[in-house]
């Protein structure tokens, strides 16, 4: 349905959904630029198609009476939409983010087999691993995020966003969207250091975007997992962990698990370790994601939470 300047809608996803919990990642950091979530209201800037940006405002539907799929999810898109083939794009974007692909079912089968990770499956039912829209937007968040904290990774992409990104006023006020490679392709080495990145990560990130804008990188997406990795990891500057996490958060690789990360080296040494505090080693962390199989990525995302909810 639109009006003047707005297009409301209700997408039901057909699957359980929790909003709330899937996008609460974003707000590890207070500096996040594109995706925004104030406890209620999820924003997010998309492109429908040759260049037209949108403003997505997303809430949790109303609850119904039928059906444990839940409600979907209510939308505002600001401007107002005109073509039913962006509204599509849009929808398909949207649902690309939220992951309503994955199987949880499949997942809390699993899960059921293991007594640390049931209570936890079964308490945040509908949570889901969110993604980002492009392969090329994961491998810049993954870059900014080596080495560093993920509130101080935020600080610094979010200055590039607001260098590079292409801004669209709503109501007064300013959102962006991530920028793409053919834009980044501008940016200096000397402009990206100042904004905090070191030499090696502009270095990298401008070389992310000259592969991607020149079409070097073209048809990586459809290739297998391990084959991506490789193609990935011959980039300056791209390691294993960086194009695993950019194939999980980008297209939702769910066999792309980055066992040594830092982060969850120390989650599943909190749940599965031997209570002696410290992070367990990548091998470690493989054996215990034995018994998860293709659903590791998700038992550490319902591991995380839990941790931040205080469970």
């Amino acid at each position: 349905m639109s009006g003047k300047g707005v297009t409301r809608a209700v997408w039901r996803p057909g699957v359980p959904l929790d909003l709330g919990a899937t996008v609460s990642r974003f707000t590890v950091s207070r500096d996040e630029p594109v995706n925004r979530y104030d406890g209620e209201v999820f924003e997010r800037v998309l492109e429908a198609g040759a260049g037209r940006l949108h403003l997505l405002r997303v809430r949790s539907g109303r609850p119904v009476k039928s059906g444990k799929a839940g409600p979907g999810v209510e939308v505002e898109i600001r401007p107002a939409v005109r073509d039913r083939r962006d509204l599509s794009r849009l929808r398909k974007t949207l649902f690309h983010i939220l992951a309503v692909d994955d199987d949880l079912g499949a997942f809390a089968r699993v899960a059921r087999k293991d007594p640390v990770l049931r209570p936890v499956v079964r308490a945040f039912r509908g949570l889901r691993l969110a993604r980002v829209p492009t392969l090329f937007e994961a491998l810049v968040t993954a870059v900014t995020a080596q080495q560093v904290n993920l509130a101080f990774a935020g600080t610094v992409r979010a200055s590039l966003v607001r260098a590079y990104g292409e801004r669209l006023a709503v109501e007064g006020k300013t959102f962006y969207a991530f920028p793409n490679p053919a834009s980044m392709t501008r940016a200096t080495e000397g402009r990206i250091r100042r904004m905090k990145f070191s030499g090696a990560k502009a270095r990298t990130v401008i070389g992310l975007a000259r592969a991607f804008a020149s079409g070097g990188m073209d048809g990586v997406e459809r290739l297998p997992t391990p084959e991506a990795i490789d193609r990935l990891t011959s980039l300056k500057g791209v390691g294993r962990w960086t194009a695993e996490t950019a194939l999980l958060r980008g297209l939702g690789r769910l066999d792309a698990f980055p066992a040594d990360d830092l982060g969850i080296r120390k989650i599943v040494a909190a749940y599965y370790g031997d209570g002696t505090g410290g992070a367990m080693s990548g091998d470690a962390v493989r054996k215990v994601a034995e018994g998860w199989g293709r659903f590791a990525p998700y038992a550490m995302t319902y591991l995380f939470h839990a941790k931040r909810t205080g469970m």
